[in-house]
């Protein structure tokens, strides 16, 4: 609520080790009192760790795709999300880890500071597999 500074997401995390590669897809039901505020995300990774991205957002009819072949998954993402609809962020990532170990982290705060609620709802899950 009016901020936006991205905190940690103390459910959607995991932990990983050094020279690991991870495919993580990442479920979101976000919801928001209006349009105002947005939303934002992005993840805290193990220092040398690569994460490319792409995201998906479901809003009703309205499906976009923003976001998309960053590298640096410490930049906040904005997405619009059209207010109290509860759209889906779906989020496809492959983490390629350097010589450190540490967690993953999902990130969120609104995109605009906006005095109402800005929520992460139940049922929002990540899903990872190492694949090396």
């Amino acid at each position: 609520n009016n901020s936006t500074t991205l905190v940690n997401d103390t459910h959607l995390l995991f932990a990983v080790l050094a020279n690991e590669i991870w495919l993580l897809e990442l479920f979101i039901l976000a919801e928001t009192s209006s349009a105002t505020p947005d939303f934002k995300f992005a993840f805290t990774v193990p220092a040398g760790a690569t994460m490319p991205r792409r995201t998906f957002v479901c809003s009703g009819l309205n499906d976009a795709v923003s976001g998309g072949g960053r590298n640096d998954a410490t930049t906040g993402v904005a997405v619009g999300l059209a207010g109290g609809c509860g759209p889906l962020i779906h989020i496809k990532a492959v983490l390629v880890c350097g010589a450190t170990a540490g967690n993953v982290t999902f990130q969120w705060a609104q995109n605009t500071a906006t005095v109402e609620d800005t929520t992460v709802k139940a049922n929002s899950c990540l899903i990872a597999h190492k694949l090396n």
